[in-house]
């Protein structure tokens, strides 16, 4: 084999090609750690199809509070109505 003779435009774009490579890799390293600790963060935060049985006593209570503030505004209807039904019977 003989020898390579690189001139310096040779031999420096060599080693900047090489630089950019490895920054390149670096920089794809990098965003892909990010993408995965996102990933990770979000899958923390979406519940798991409600297949768990947190999610699924977080849908009864929040099916319970629904229910009660339902059954309240009822109530006070219905005690205003009578309220109102009482005060026509007597006039």
């Amino acid at each position: 084999m003989r020898p390579v003779n690189f001139t310096y435009v040779e031999a420096t774009t060599t080693i900047l090609v090489a630089a950019l490579g490895a920054l390149s890799a670096w920089l794809r390293r990098s965003e892909m750690r990010k993408t995965q600790r996102l990933n990770d963060v979000e899958h923390e935060l979406k519940a798991n199809s409600g297949a768990s049985l947190r999610d699924a006593v977080d849908r009864i209570e929040r099916s319970v509070v629904a229910l009660t503030s339902a059954v309240e505004a009822a109530r006070v209807r219905i005690e205003t109505l009578e309220h109102a039904h009482t005060r026509r019977w007597w006039r």
